[in-house]
C-alpha cells in the first residue's frame, strides 16, 4: 500500500533595503524624492529551491486613495546582484498606494507565466499556467505598501513577500528510484482544480477559477534533494500556485512516467491544504511497493543421479 502524508512549511522571502536620497535643485515645490532599494535576502550562499535568486526585475506602481492609478508614477527596474534602486518624486504627506512585483524575465524581457498588461491601471496580474511544470522561473513576490513622505531625504524598507503557494510532491523512495536510475526520465504532470488565475495587488484578493494542469516536465534536480524535518527526500514535482491568505483545502492529482514503464503512475490525495506562502510537501513512496521475498532451502537433490563407472 502506497503510504501519503503531508506537512506545512512556513516559506516566507524577507527583502532587505539600503536608501540613500538627494534632493534635485530642480525639484517641485512640495515634492521631494525618495529612493527605494529592492534586494534579495542576503546570506544565501548556495542554490536551492525557492531561494528567490530567478527573479531579475522589479516593476512598481503608484495609486492615489481612490486607488486611481498616478500619472507618471510606474515603472520596471532591473536587478542586478539581487537589488534594483531607483528614484521617486513624491508630493509631501500625500498617502500613495505603491504596488511592487518582482520575477524573472528572459532575455528577450519575457515572462510566459505572467501577465502585466493592466498592472498600471488596475494593479492586477494574470497567472497563467500553461506551459512547464516544475519551473523555478515561476517563483515572484509582490507588496502593497501606503508611503507618505513628510520631508526630504527619507527612505523606505519594502518588504517582498509570495502570493503563491508551493505544492511539492517529495519521494522518501527516491534513492531506490536513483539506484536504478528510474528518476532520469521521470517526468510529472499535476491537476488541481479550481485555482484562482488573478492577483489583485491593490487589497491582495484573488479572482477566476479553473482546473489547473501544470504539464508533463522533468522532475527537479538542482537540488535533487528537499530536507524536512532533518529527514531527506527526493524532487518529484514542485509547482508555484496563486492562493488566498486563508488556508484552502483541495484535490491535488499527480501523474509520474518514465521510460521503464508503458503504465503511468497516478496519485490522488483528496483535501491538501494550501495557503499563501507556505509551502505544501505530499510525501510518500510513489514509485514502489513493498515485495515480501520468501527465500526456501529446498533440501532434495534433483533425479536422477549421474552415475559413473570406474572399471
Amino acid at each position: 500500500m502506497k503510504r501519503i502524508f503531508w506537512i506545512a512549511l512556513t516559506s516566507v522571502m524577507a527583502v532587505a533595503a539600503t536608501m540613500s536620497c538627494q534632493k534635485e535643485n530642480n525639484a517641485l515645490i512640495g515634492a521631494d524624492t525618495v529612493t527605494f532599494t529592492v534586494m534579495a535576502p542576503a546570506g544565501v550562499q548556495t542554490k536551492d529551491i525557492s531561494d528567490g535568486l530567478t527573479v531579475n526585475c522589479v516593476y512598481w506602481a503608484a495609486f492615489d486613495e481612490n486607488n486611481a492609478p498616478v500619472d507618471g508614477l510606474s515603472g520596471k527596474e532591473i536587478m542586478t546582484d539581487r537589488r534594483a534602486s531607483f528614484d521617486v518624486k513624491l508630493v509631501k504627506d500625500y498617502p500613495y498606494n505603491f504596488v511592487f512585483w518582482a520575477q524573472y524575465e528572459d532575455a528577450d524581457g519575457v515572462q510566459k507565466a505572467y501577465d502585466l498588461t493592466s498592472f498600471d491601471s488596475d494593479a492586477k496580474v494574470q497567472v497563467s499556467y500553461a506551459g512547464d511544470a516544475n519551473d523555478e522561473c515561476r517563483d515572484a513576490f509582490y507588496k502593497q505598501e501606503i508611503i507618505k513622505i513628510s520631508s526630504a531625504g527619507e527612505s523606505r524598507t519594502i518588504e517582498l513577500r509570495r502570493p503563491f503557494a508551493q505544492i511539492n510532491f517529495l519521494a522518501a523512495d527516491y534513492q531506490s528510484v536513483e539506484e536504478v536510475e528510474v528518476h532520469k526520465s521521470l517526468k510529472s504532470t499535476v491537476t488541481i482544480e479550481g485555482l484562482p488565475t488573478v492577483l489583485n495587488l491593490l487589497d491582495g484578493s484573488v479572482e477566476g477559477s479553473g482546473s489547473t494542469v501544470l504539464s508533463a516536465t522533468p522532475v527537479p534536480t538542482d537540488p535533487a534533494y528537499f530536507t524536512v524535518k532533518g529527514v531527506q527526500y527526493g524532487w518529484y514535482s514542485m509547482n508555484y500556485v496563486l492562493a488566498s491568505d486563508d488556508k484552502r483545502l483541495n484535490s491535488v492529482t499527480a501523474t509520474f512516467t518514465h521510460d521503464k514503464s508503458a503504465n503511468p503512475v497516478v496519485l490522488e490525495v483528496a483535501n491538501v491544504p494550501y495557503q499563501r506562502n507556505y509551502r505544501t510537501n505530499i510525501i510518500g513512496d510513489f514509485l514502489t511497493e513493498i515485495a515480501q521475498v520468501n527465500v526456501v532451502v529446498m533440501e532434495e537433490f534433483d533425479e536422477p543421479d549421474y552415475i559413473v563407472e570406474n572399471n
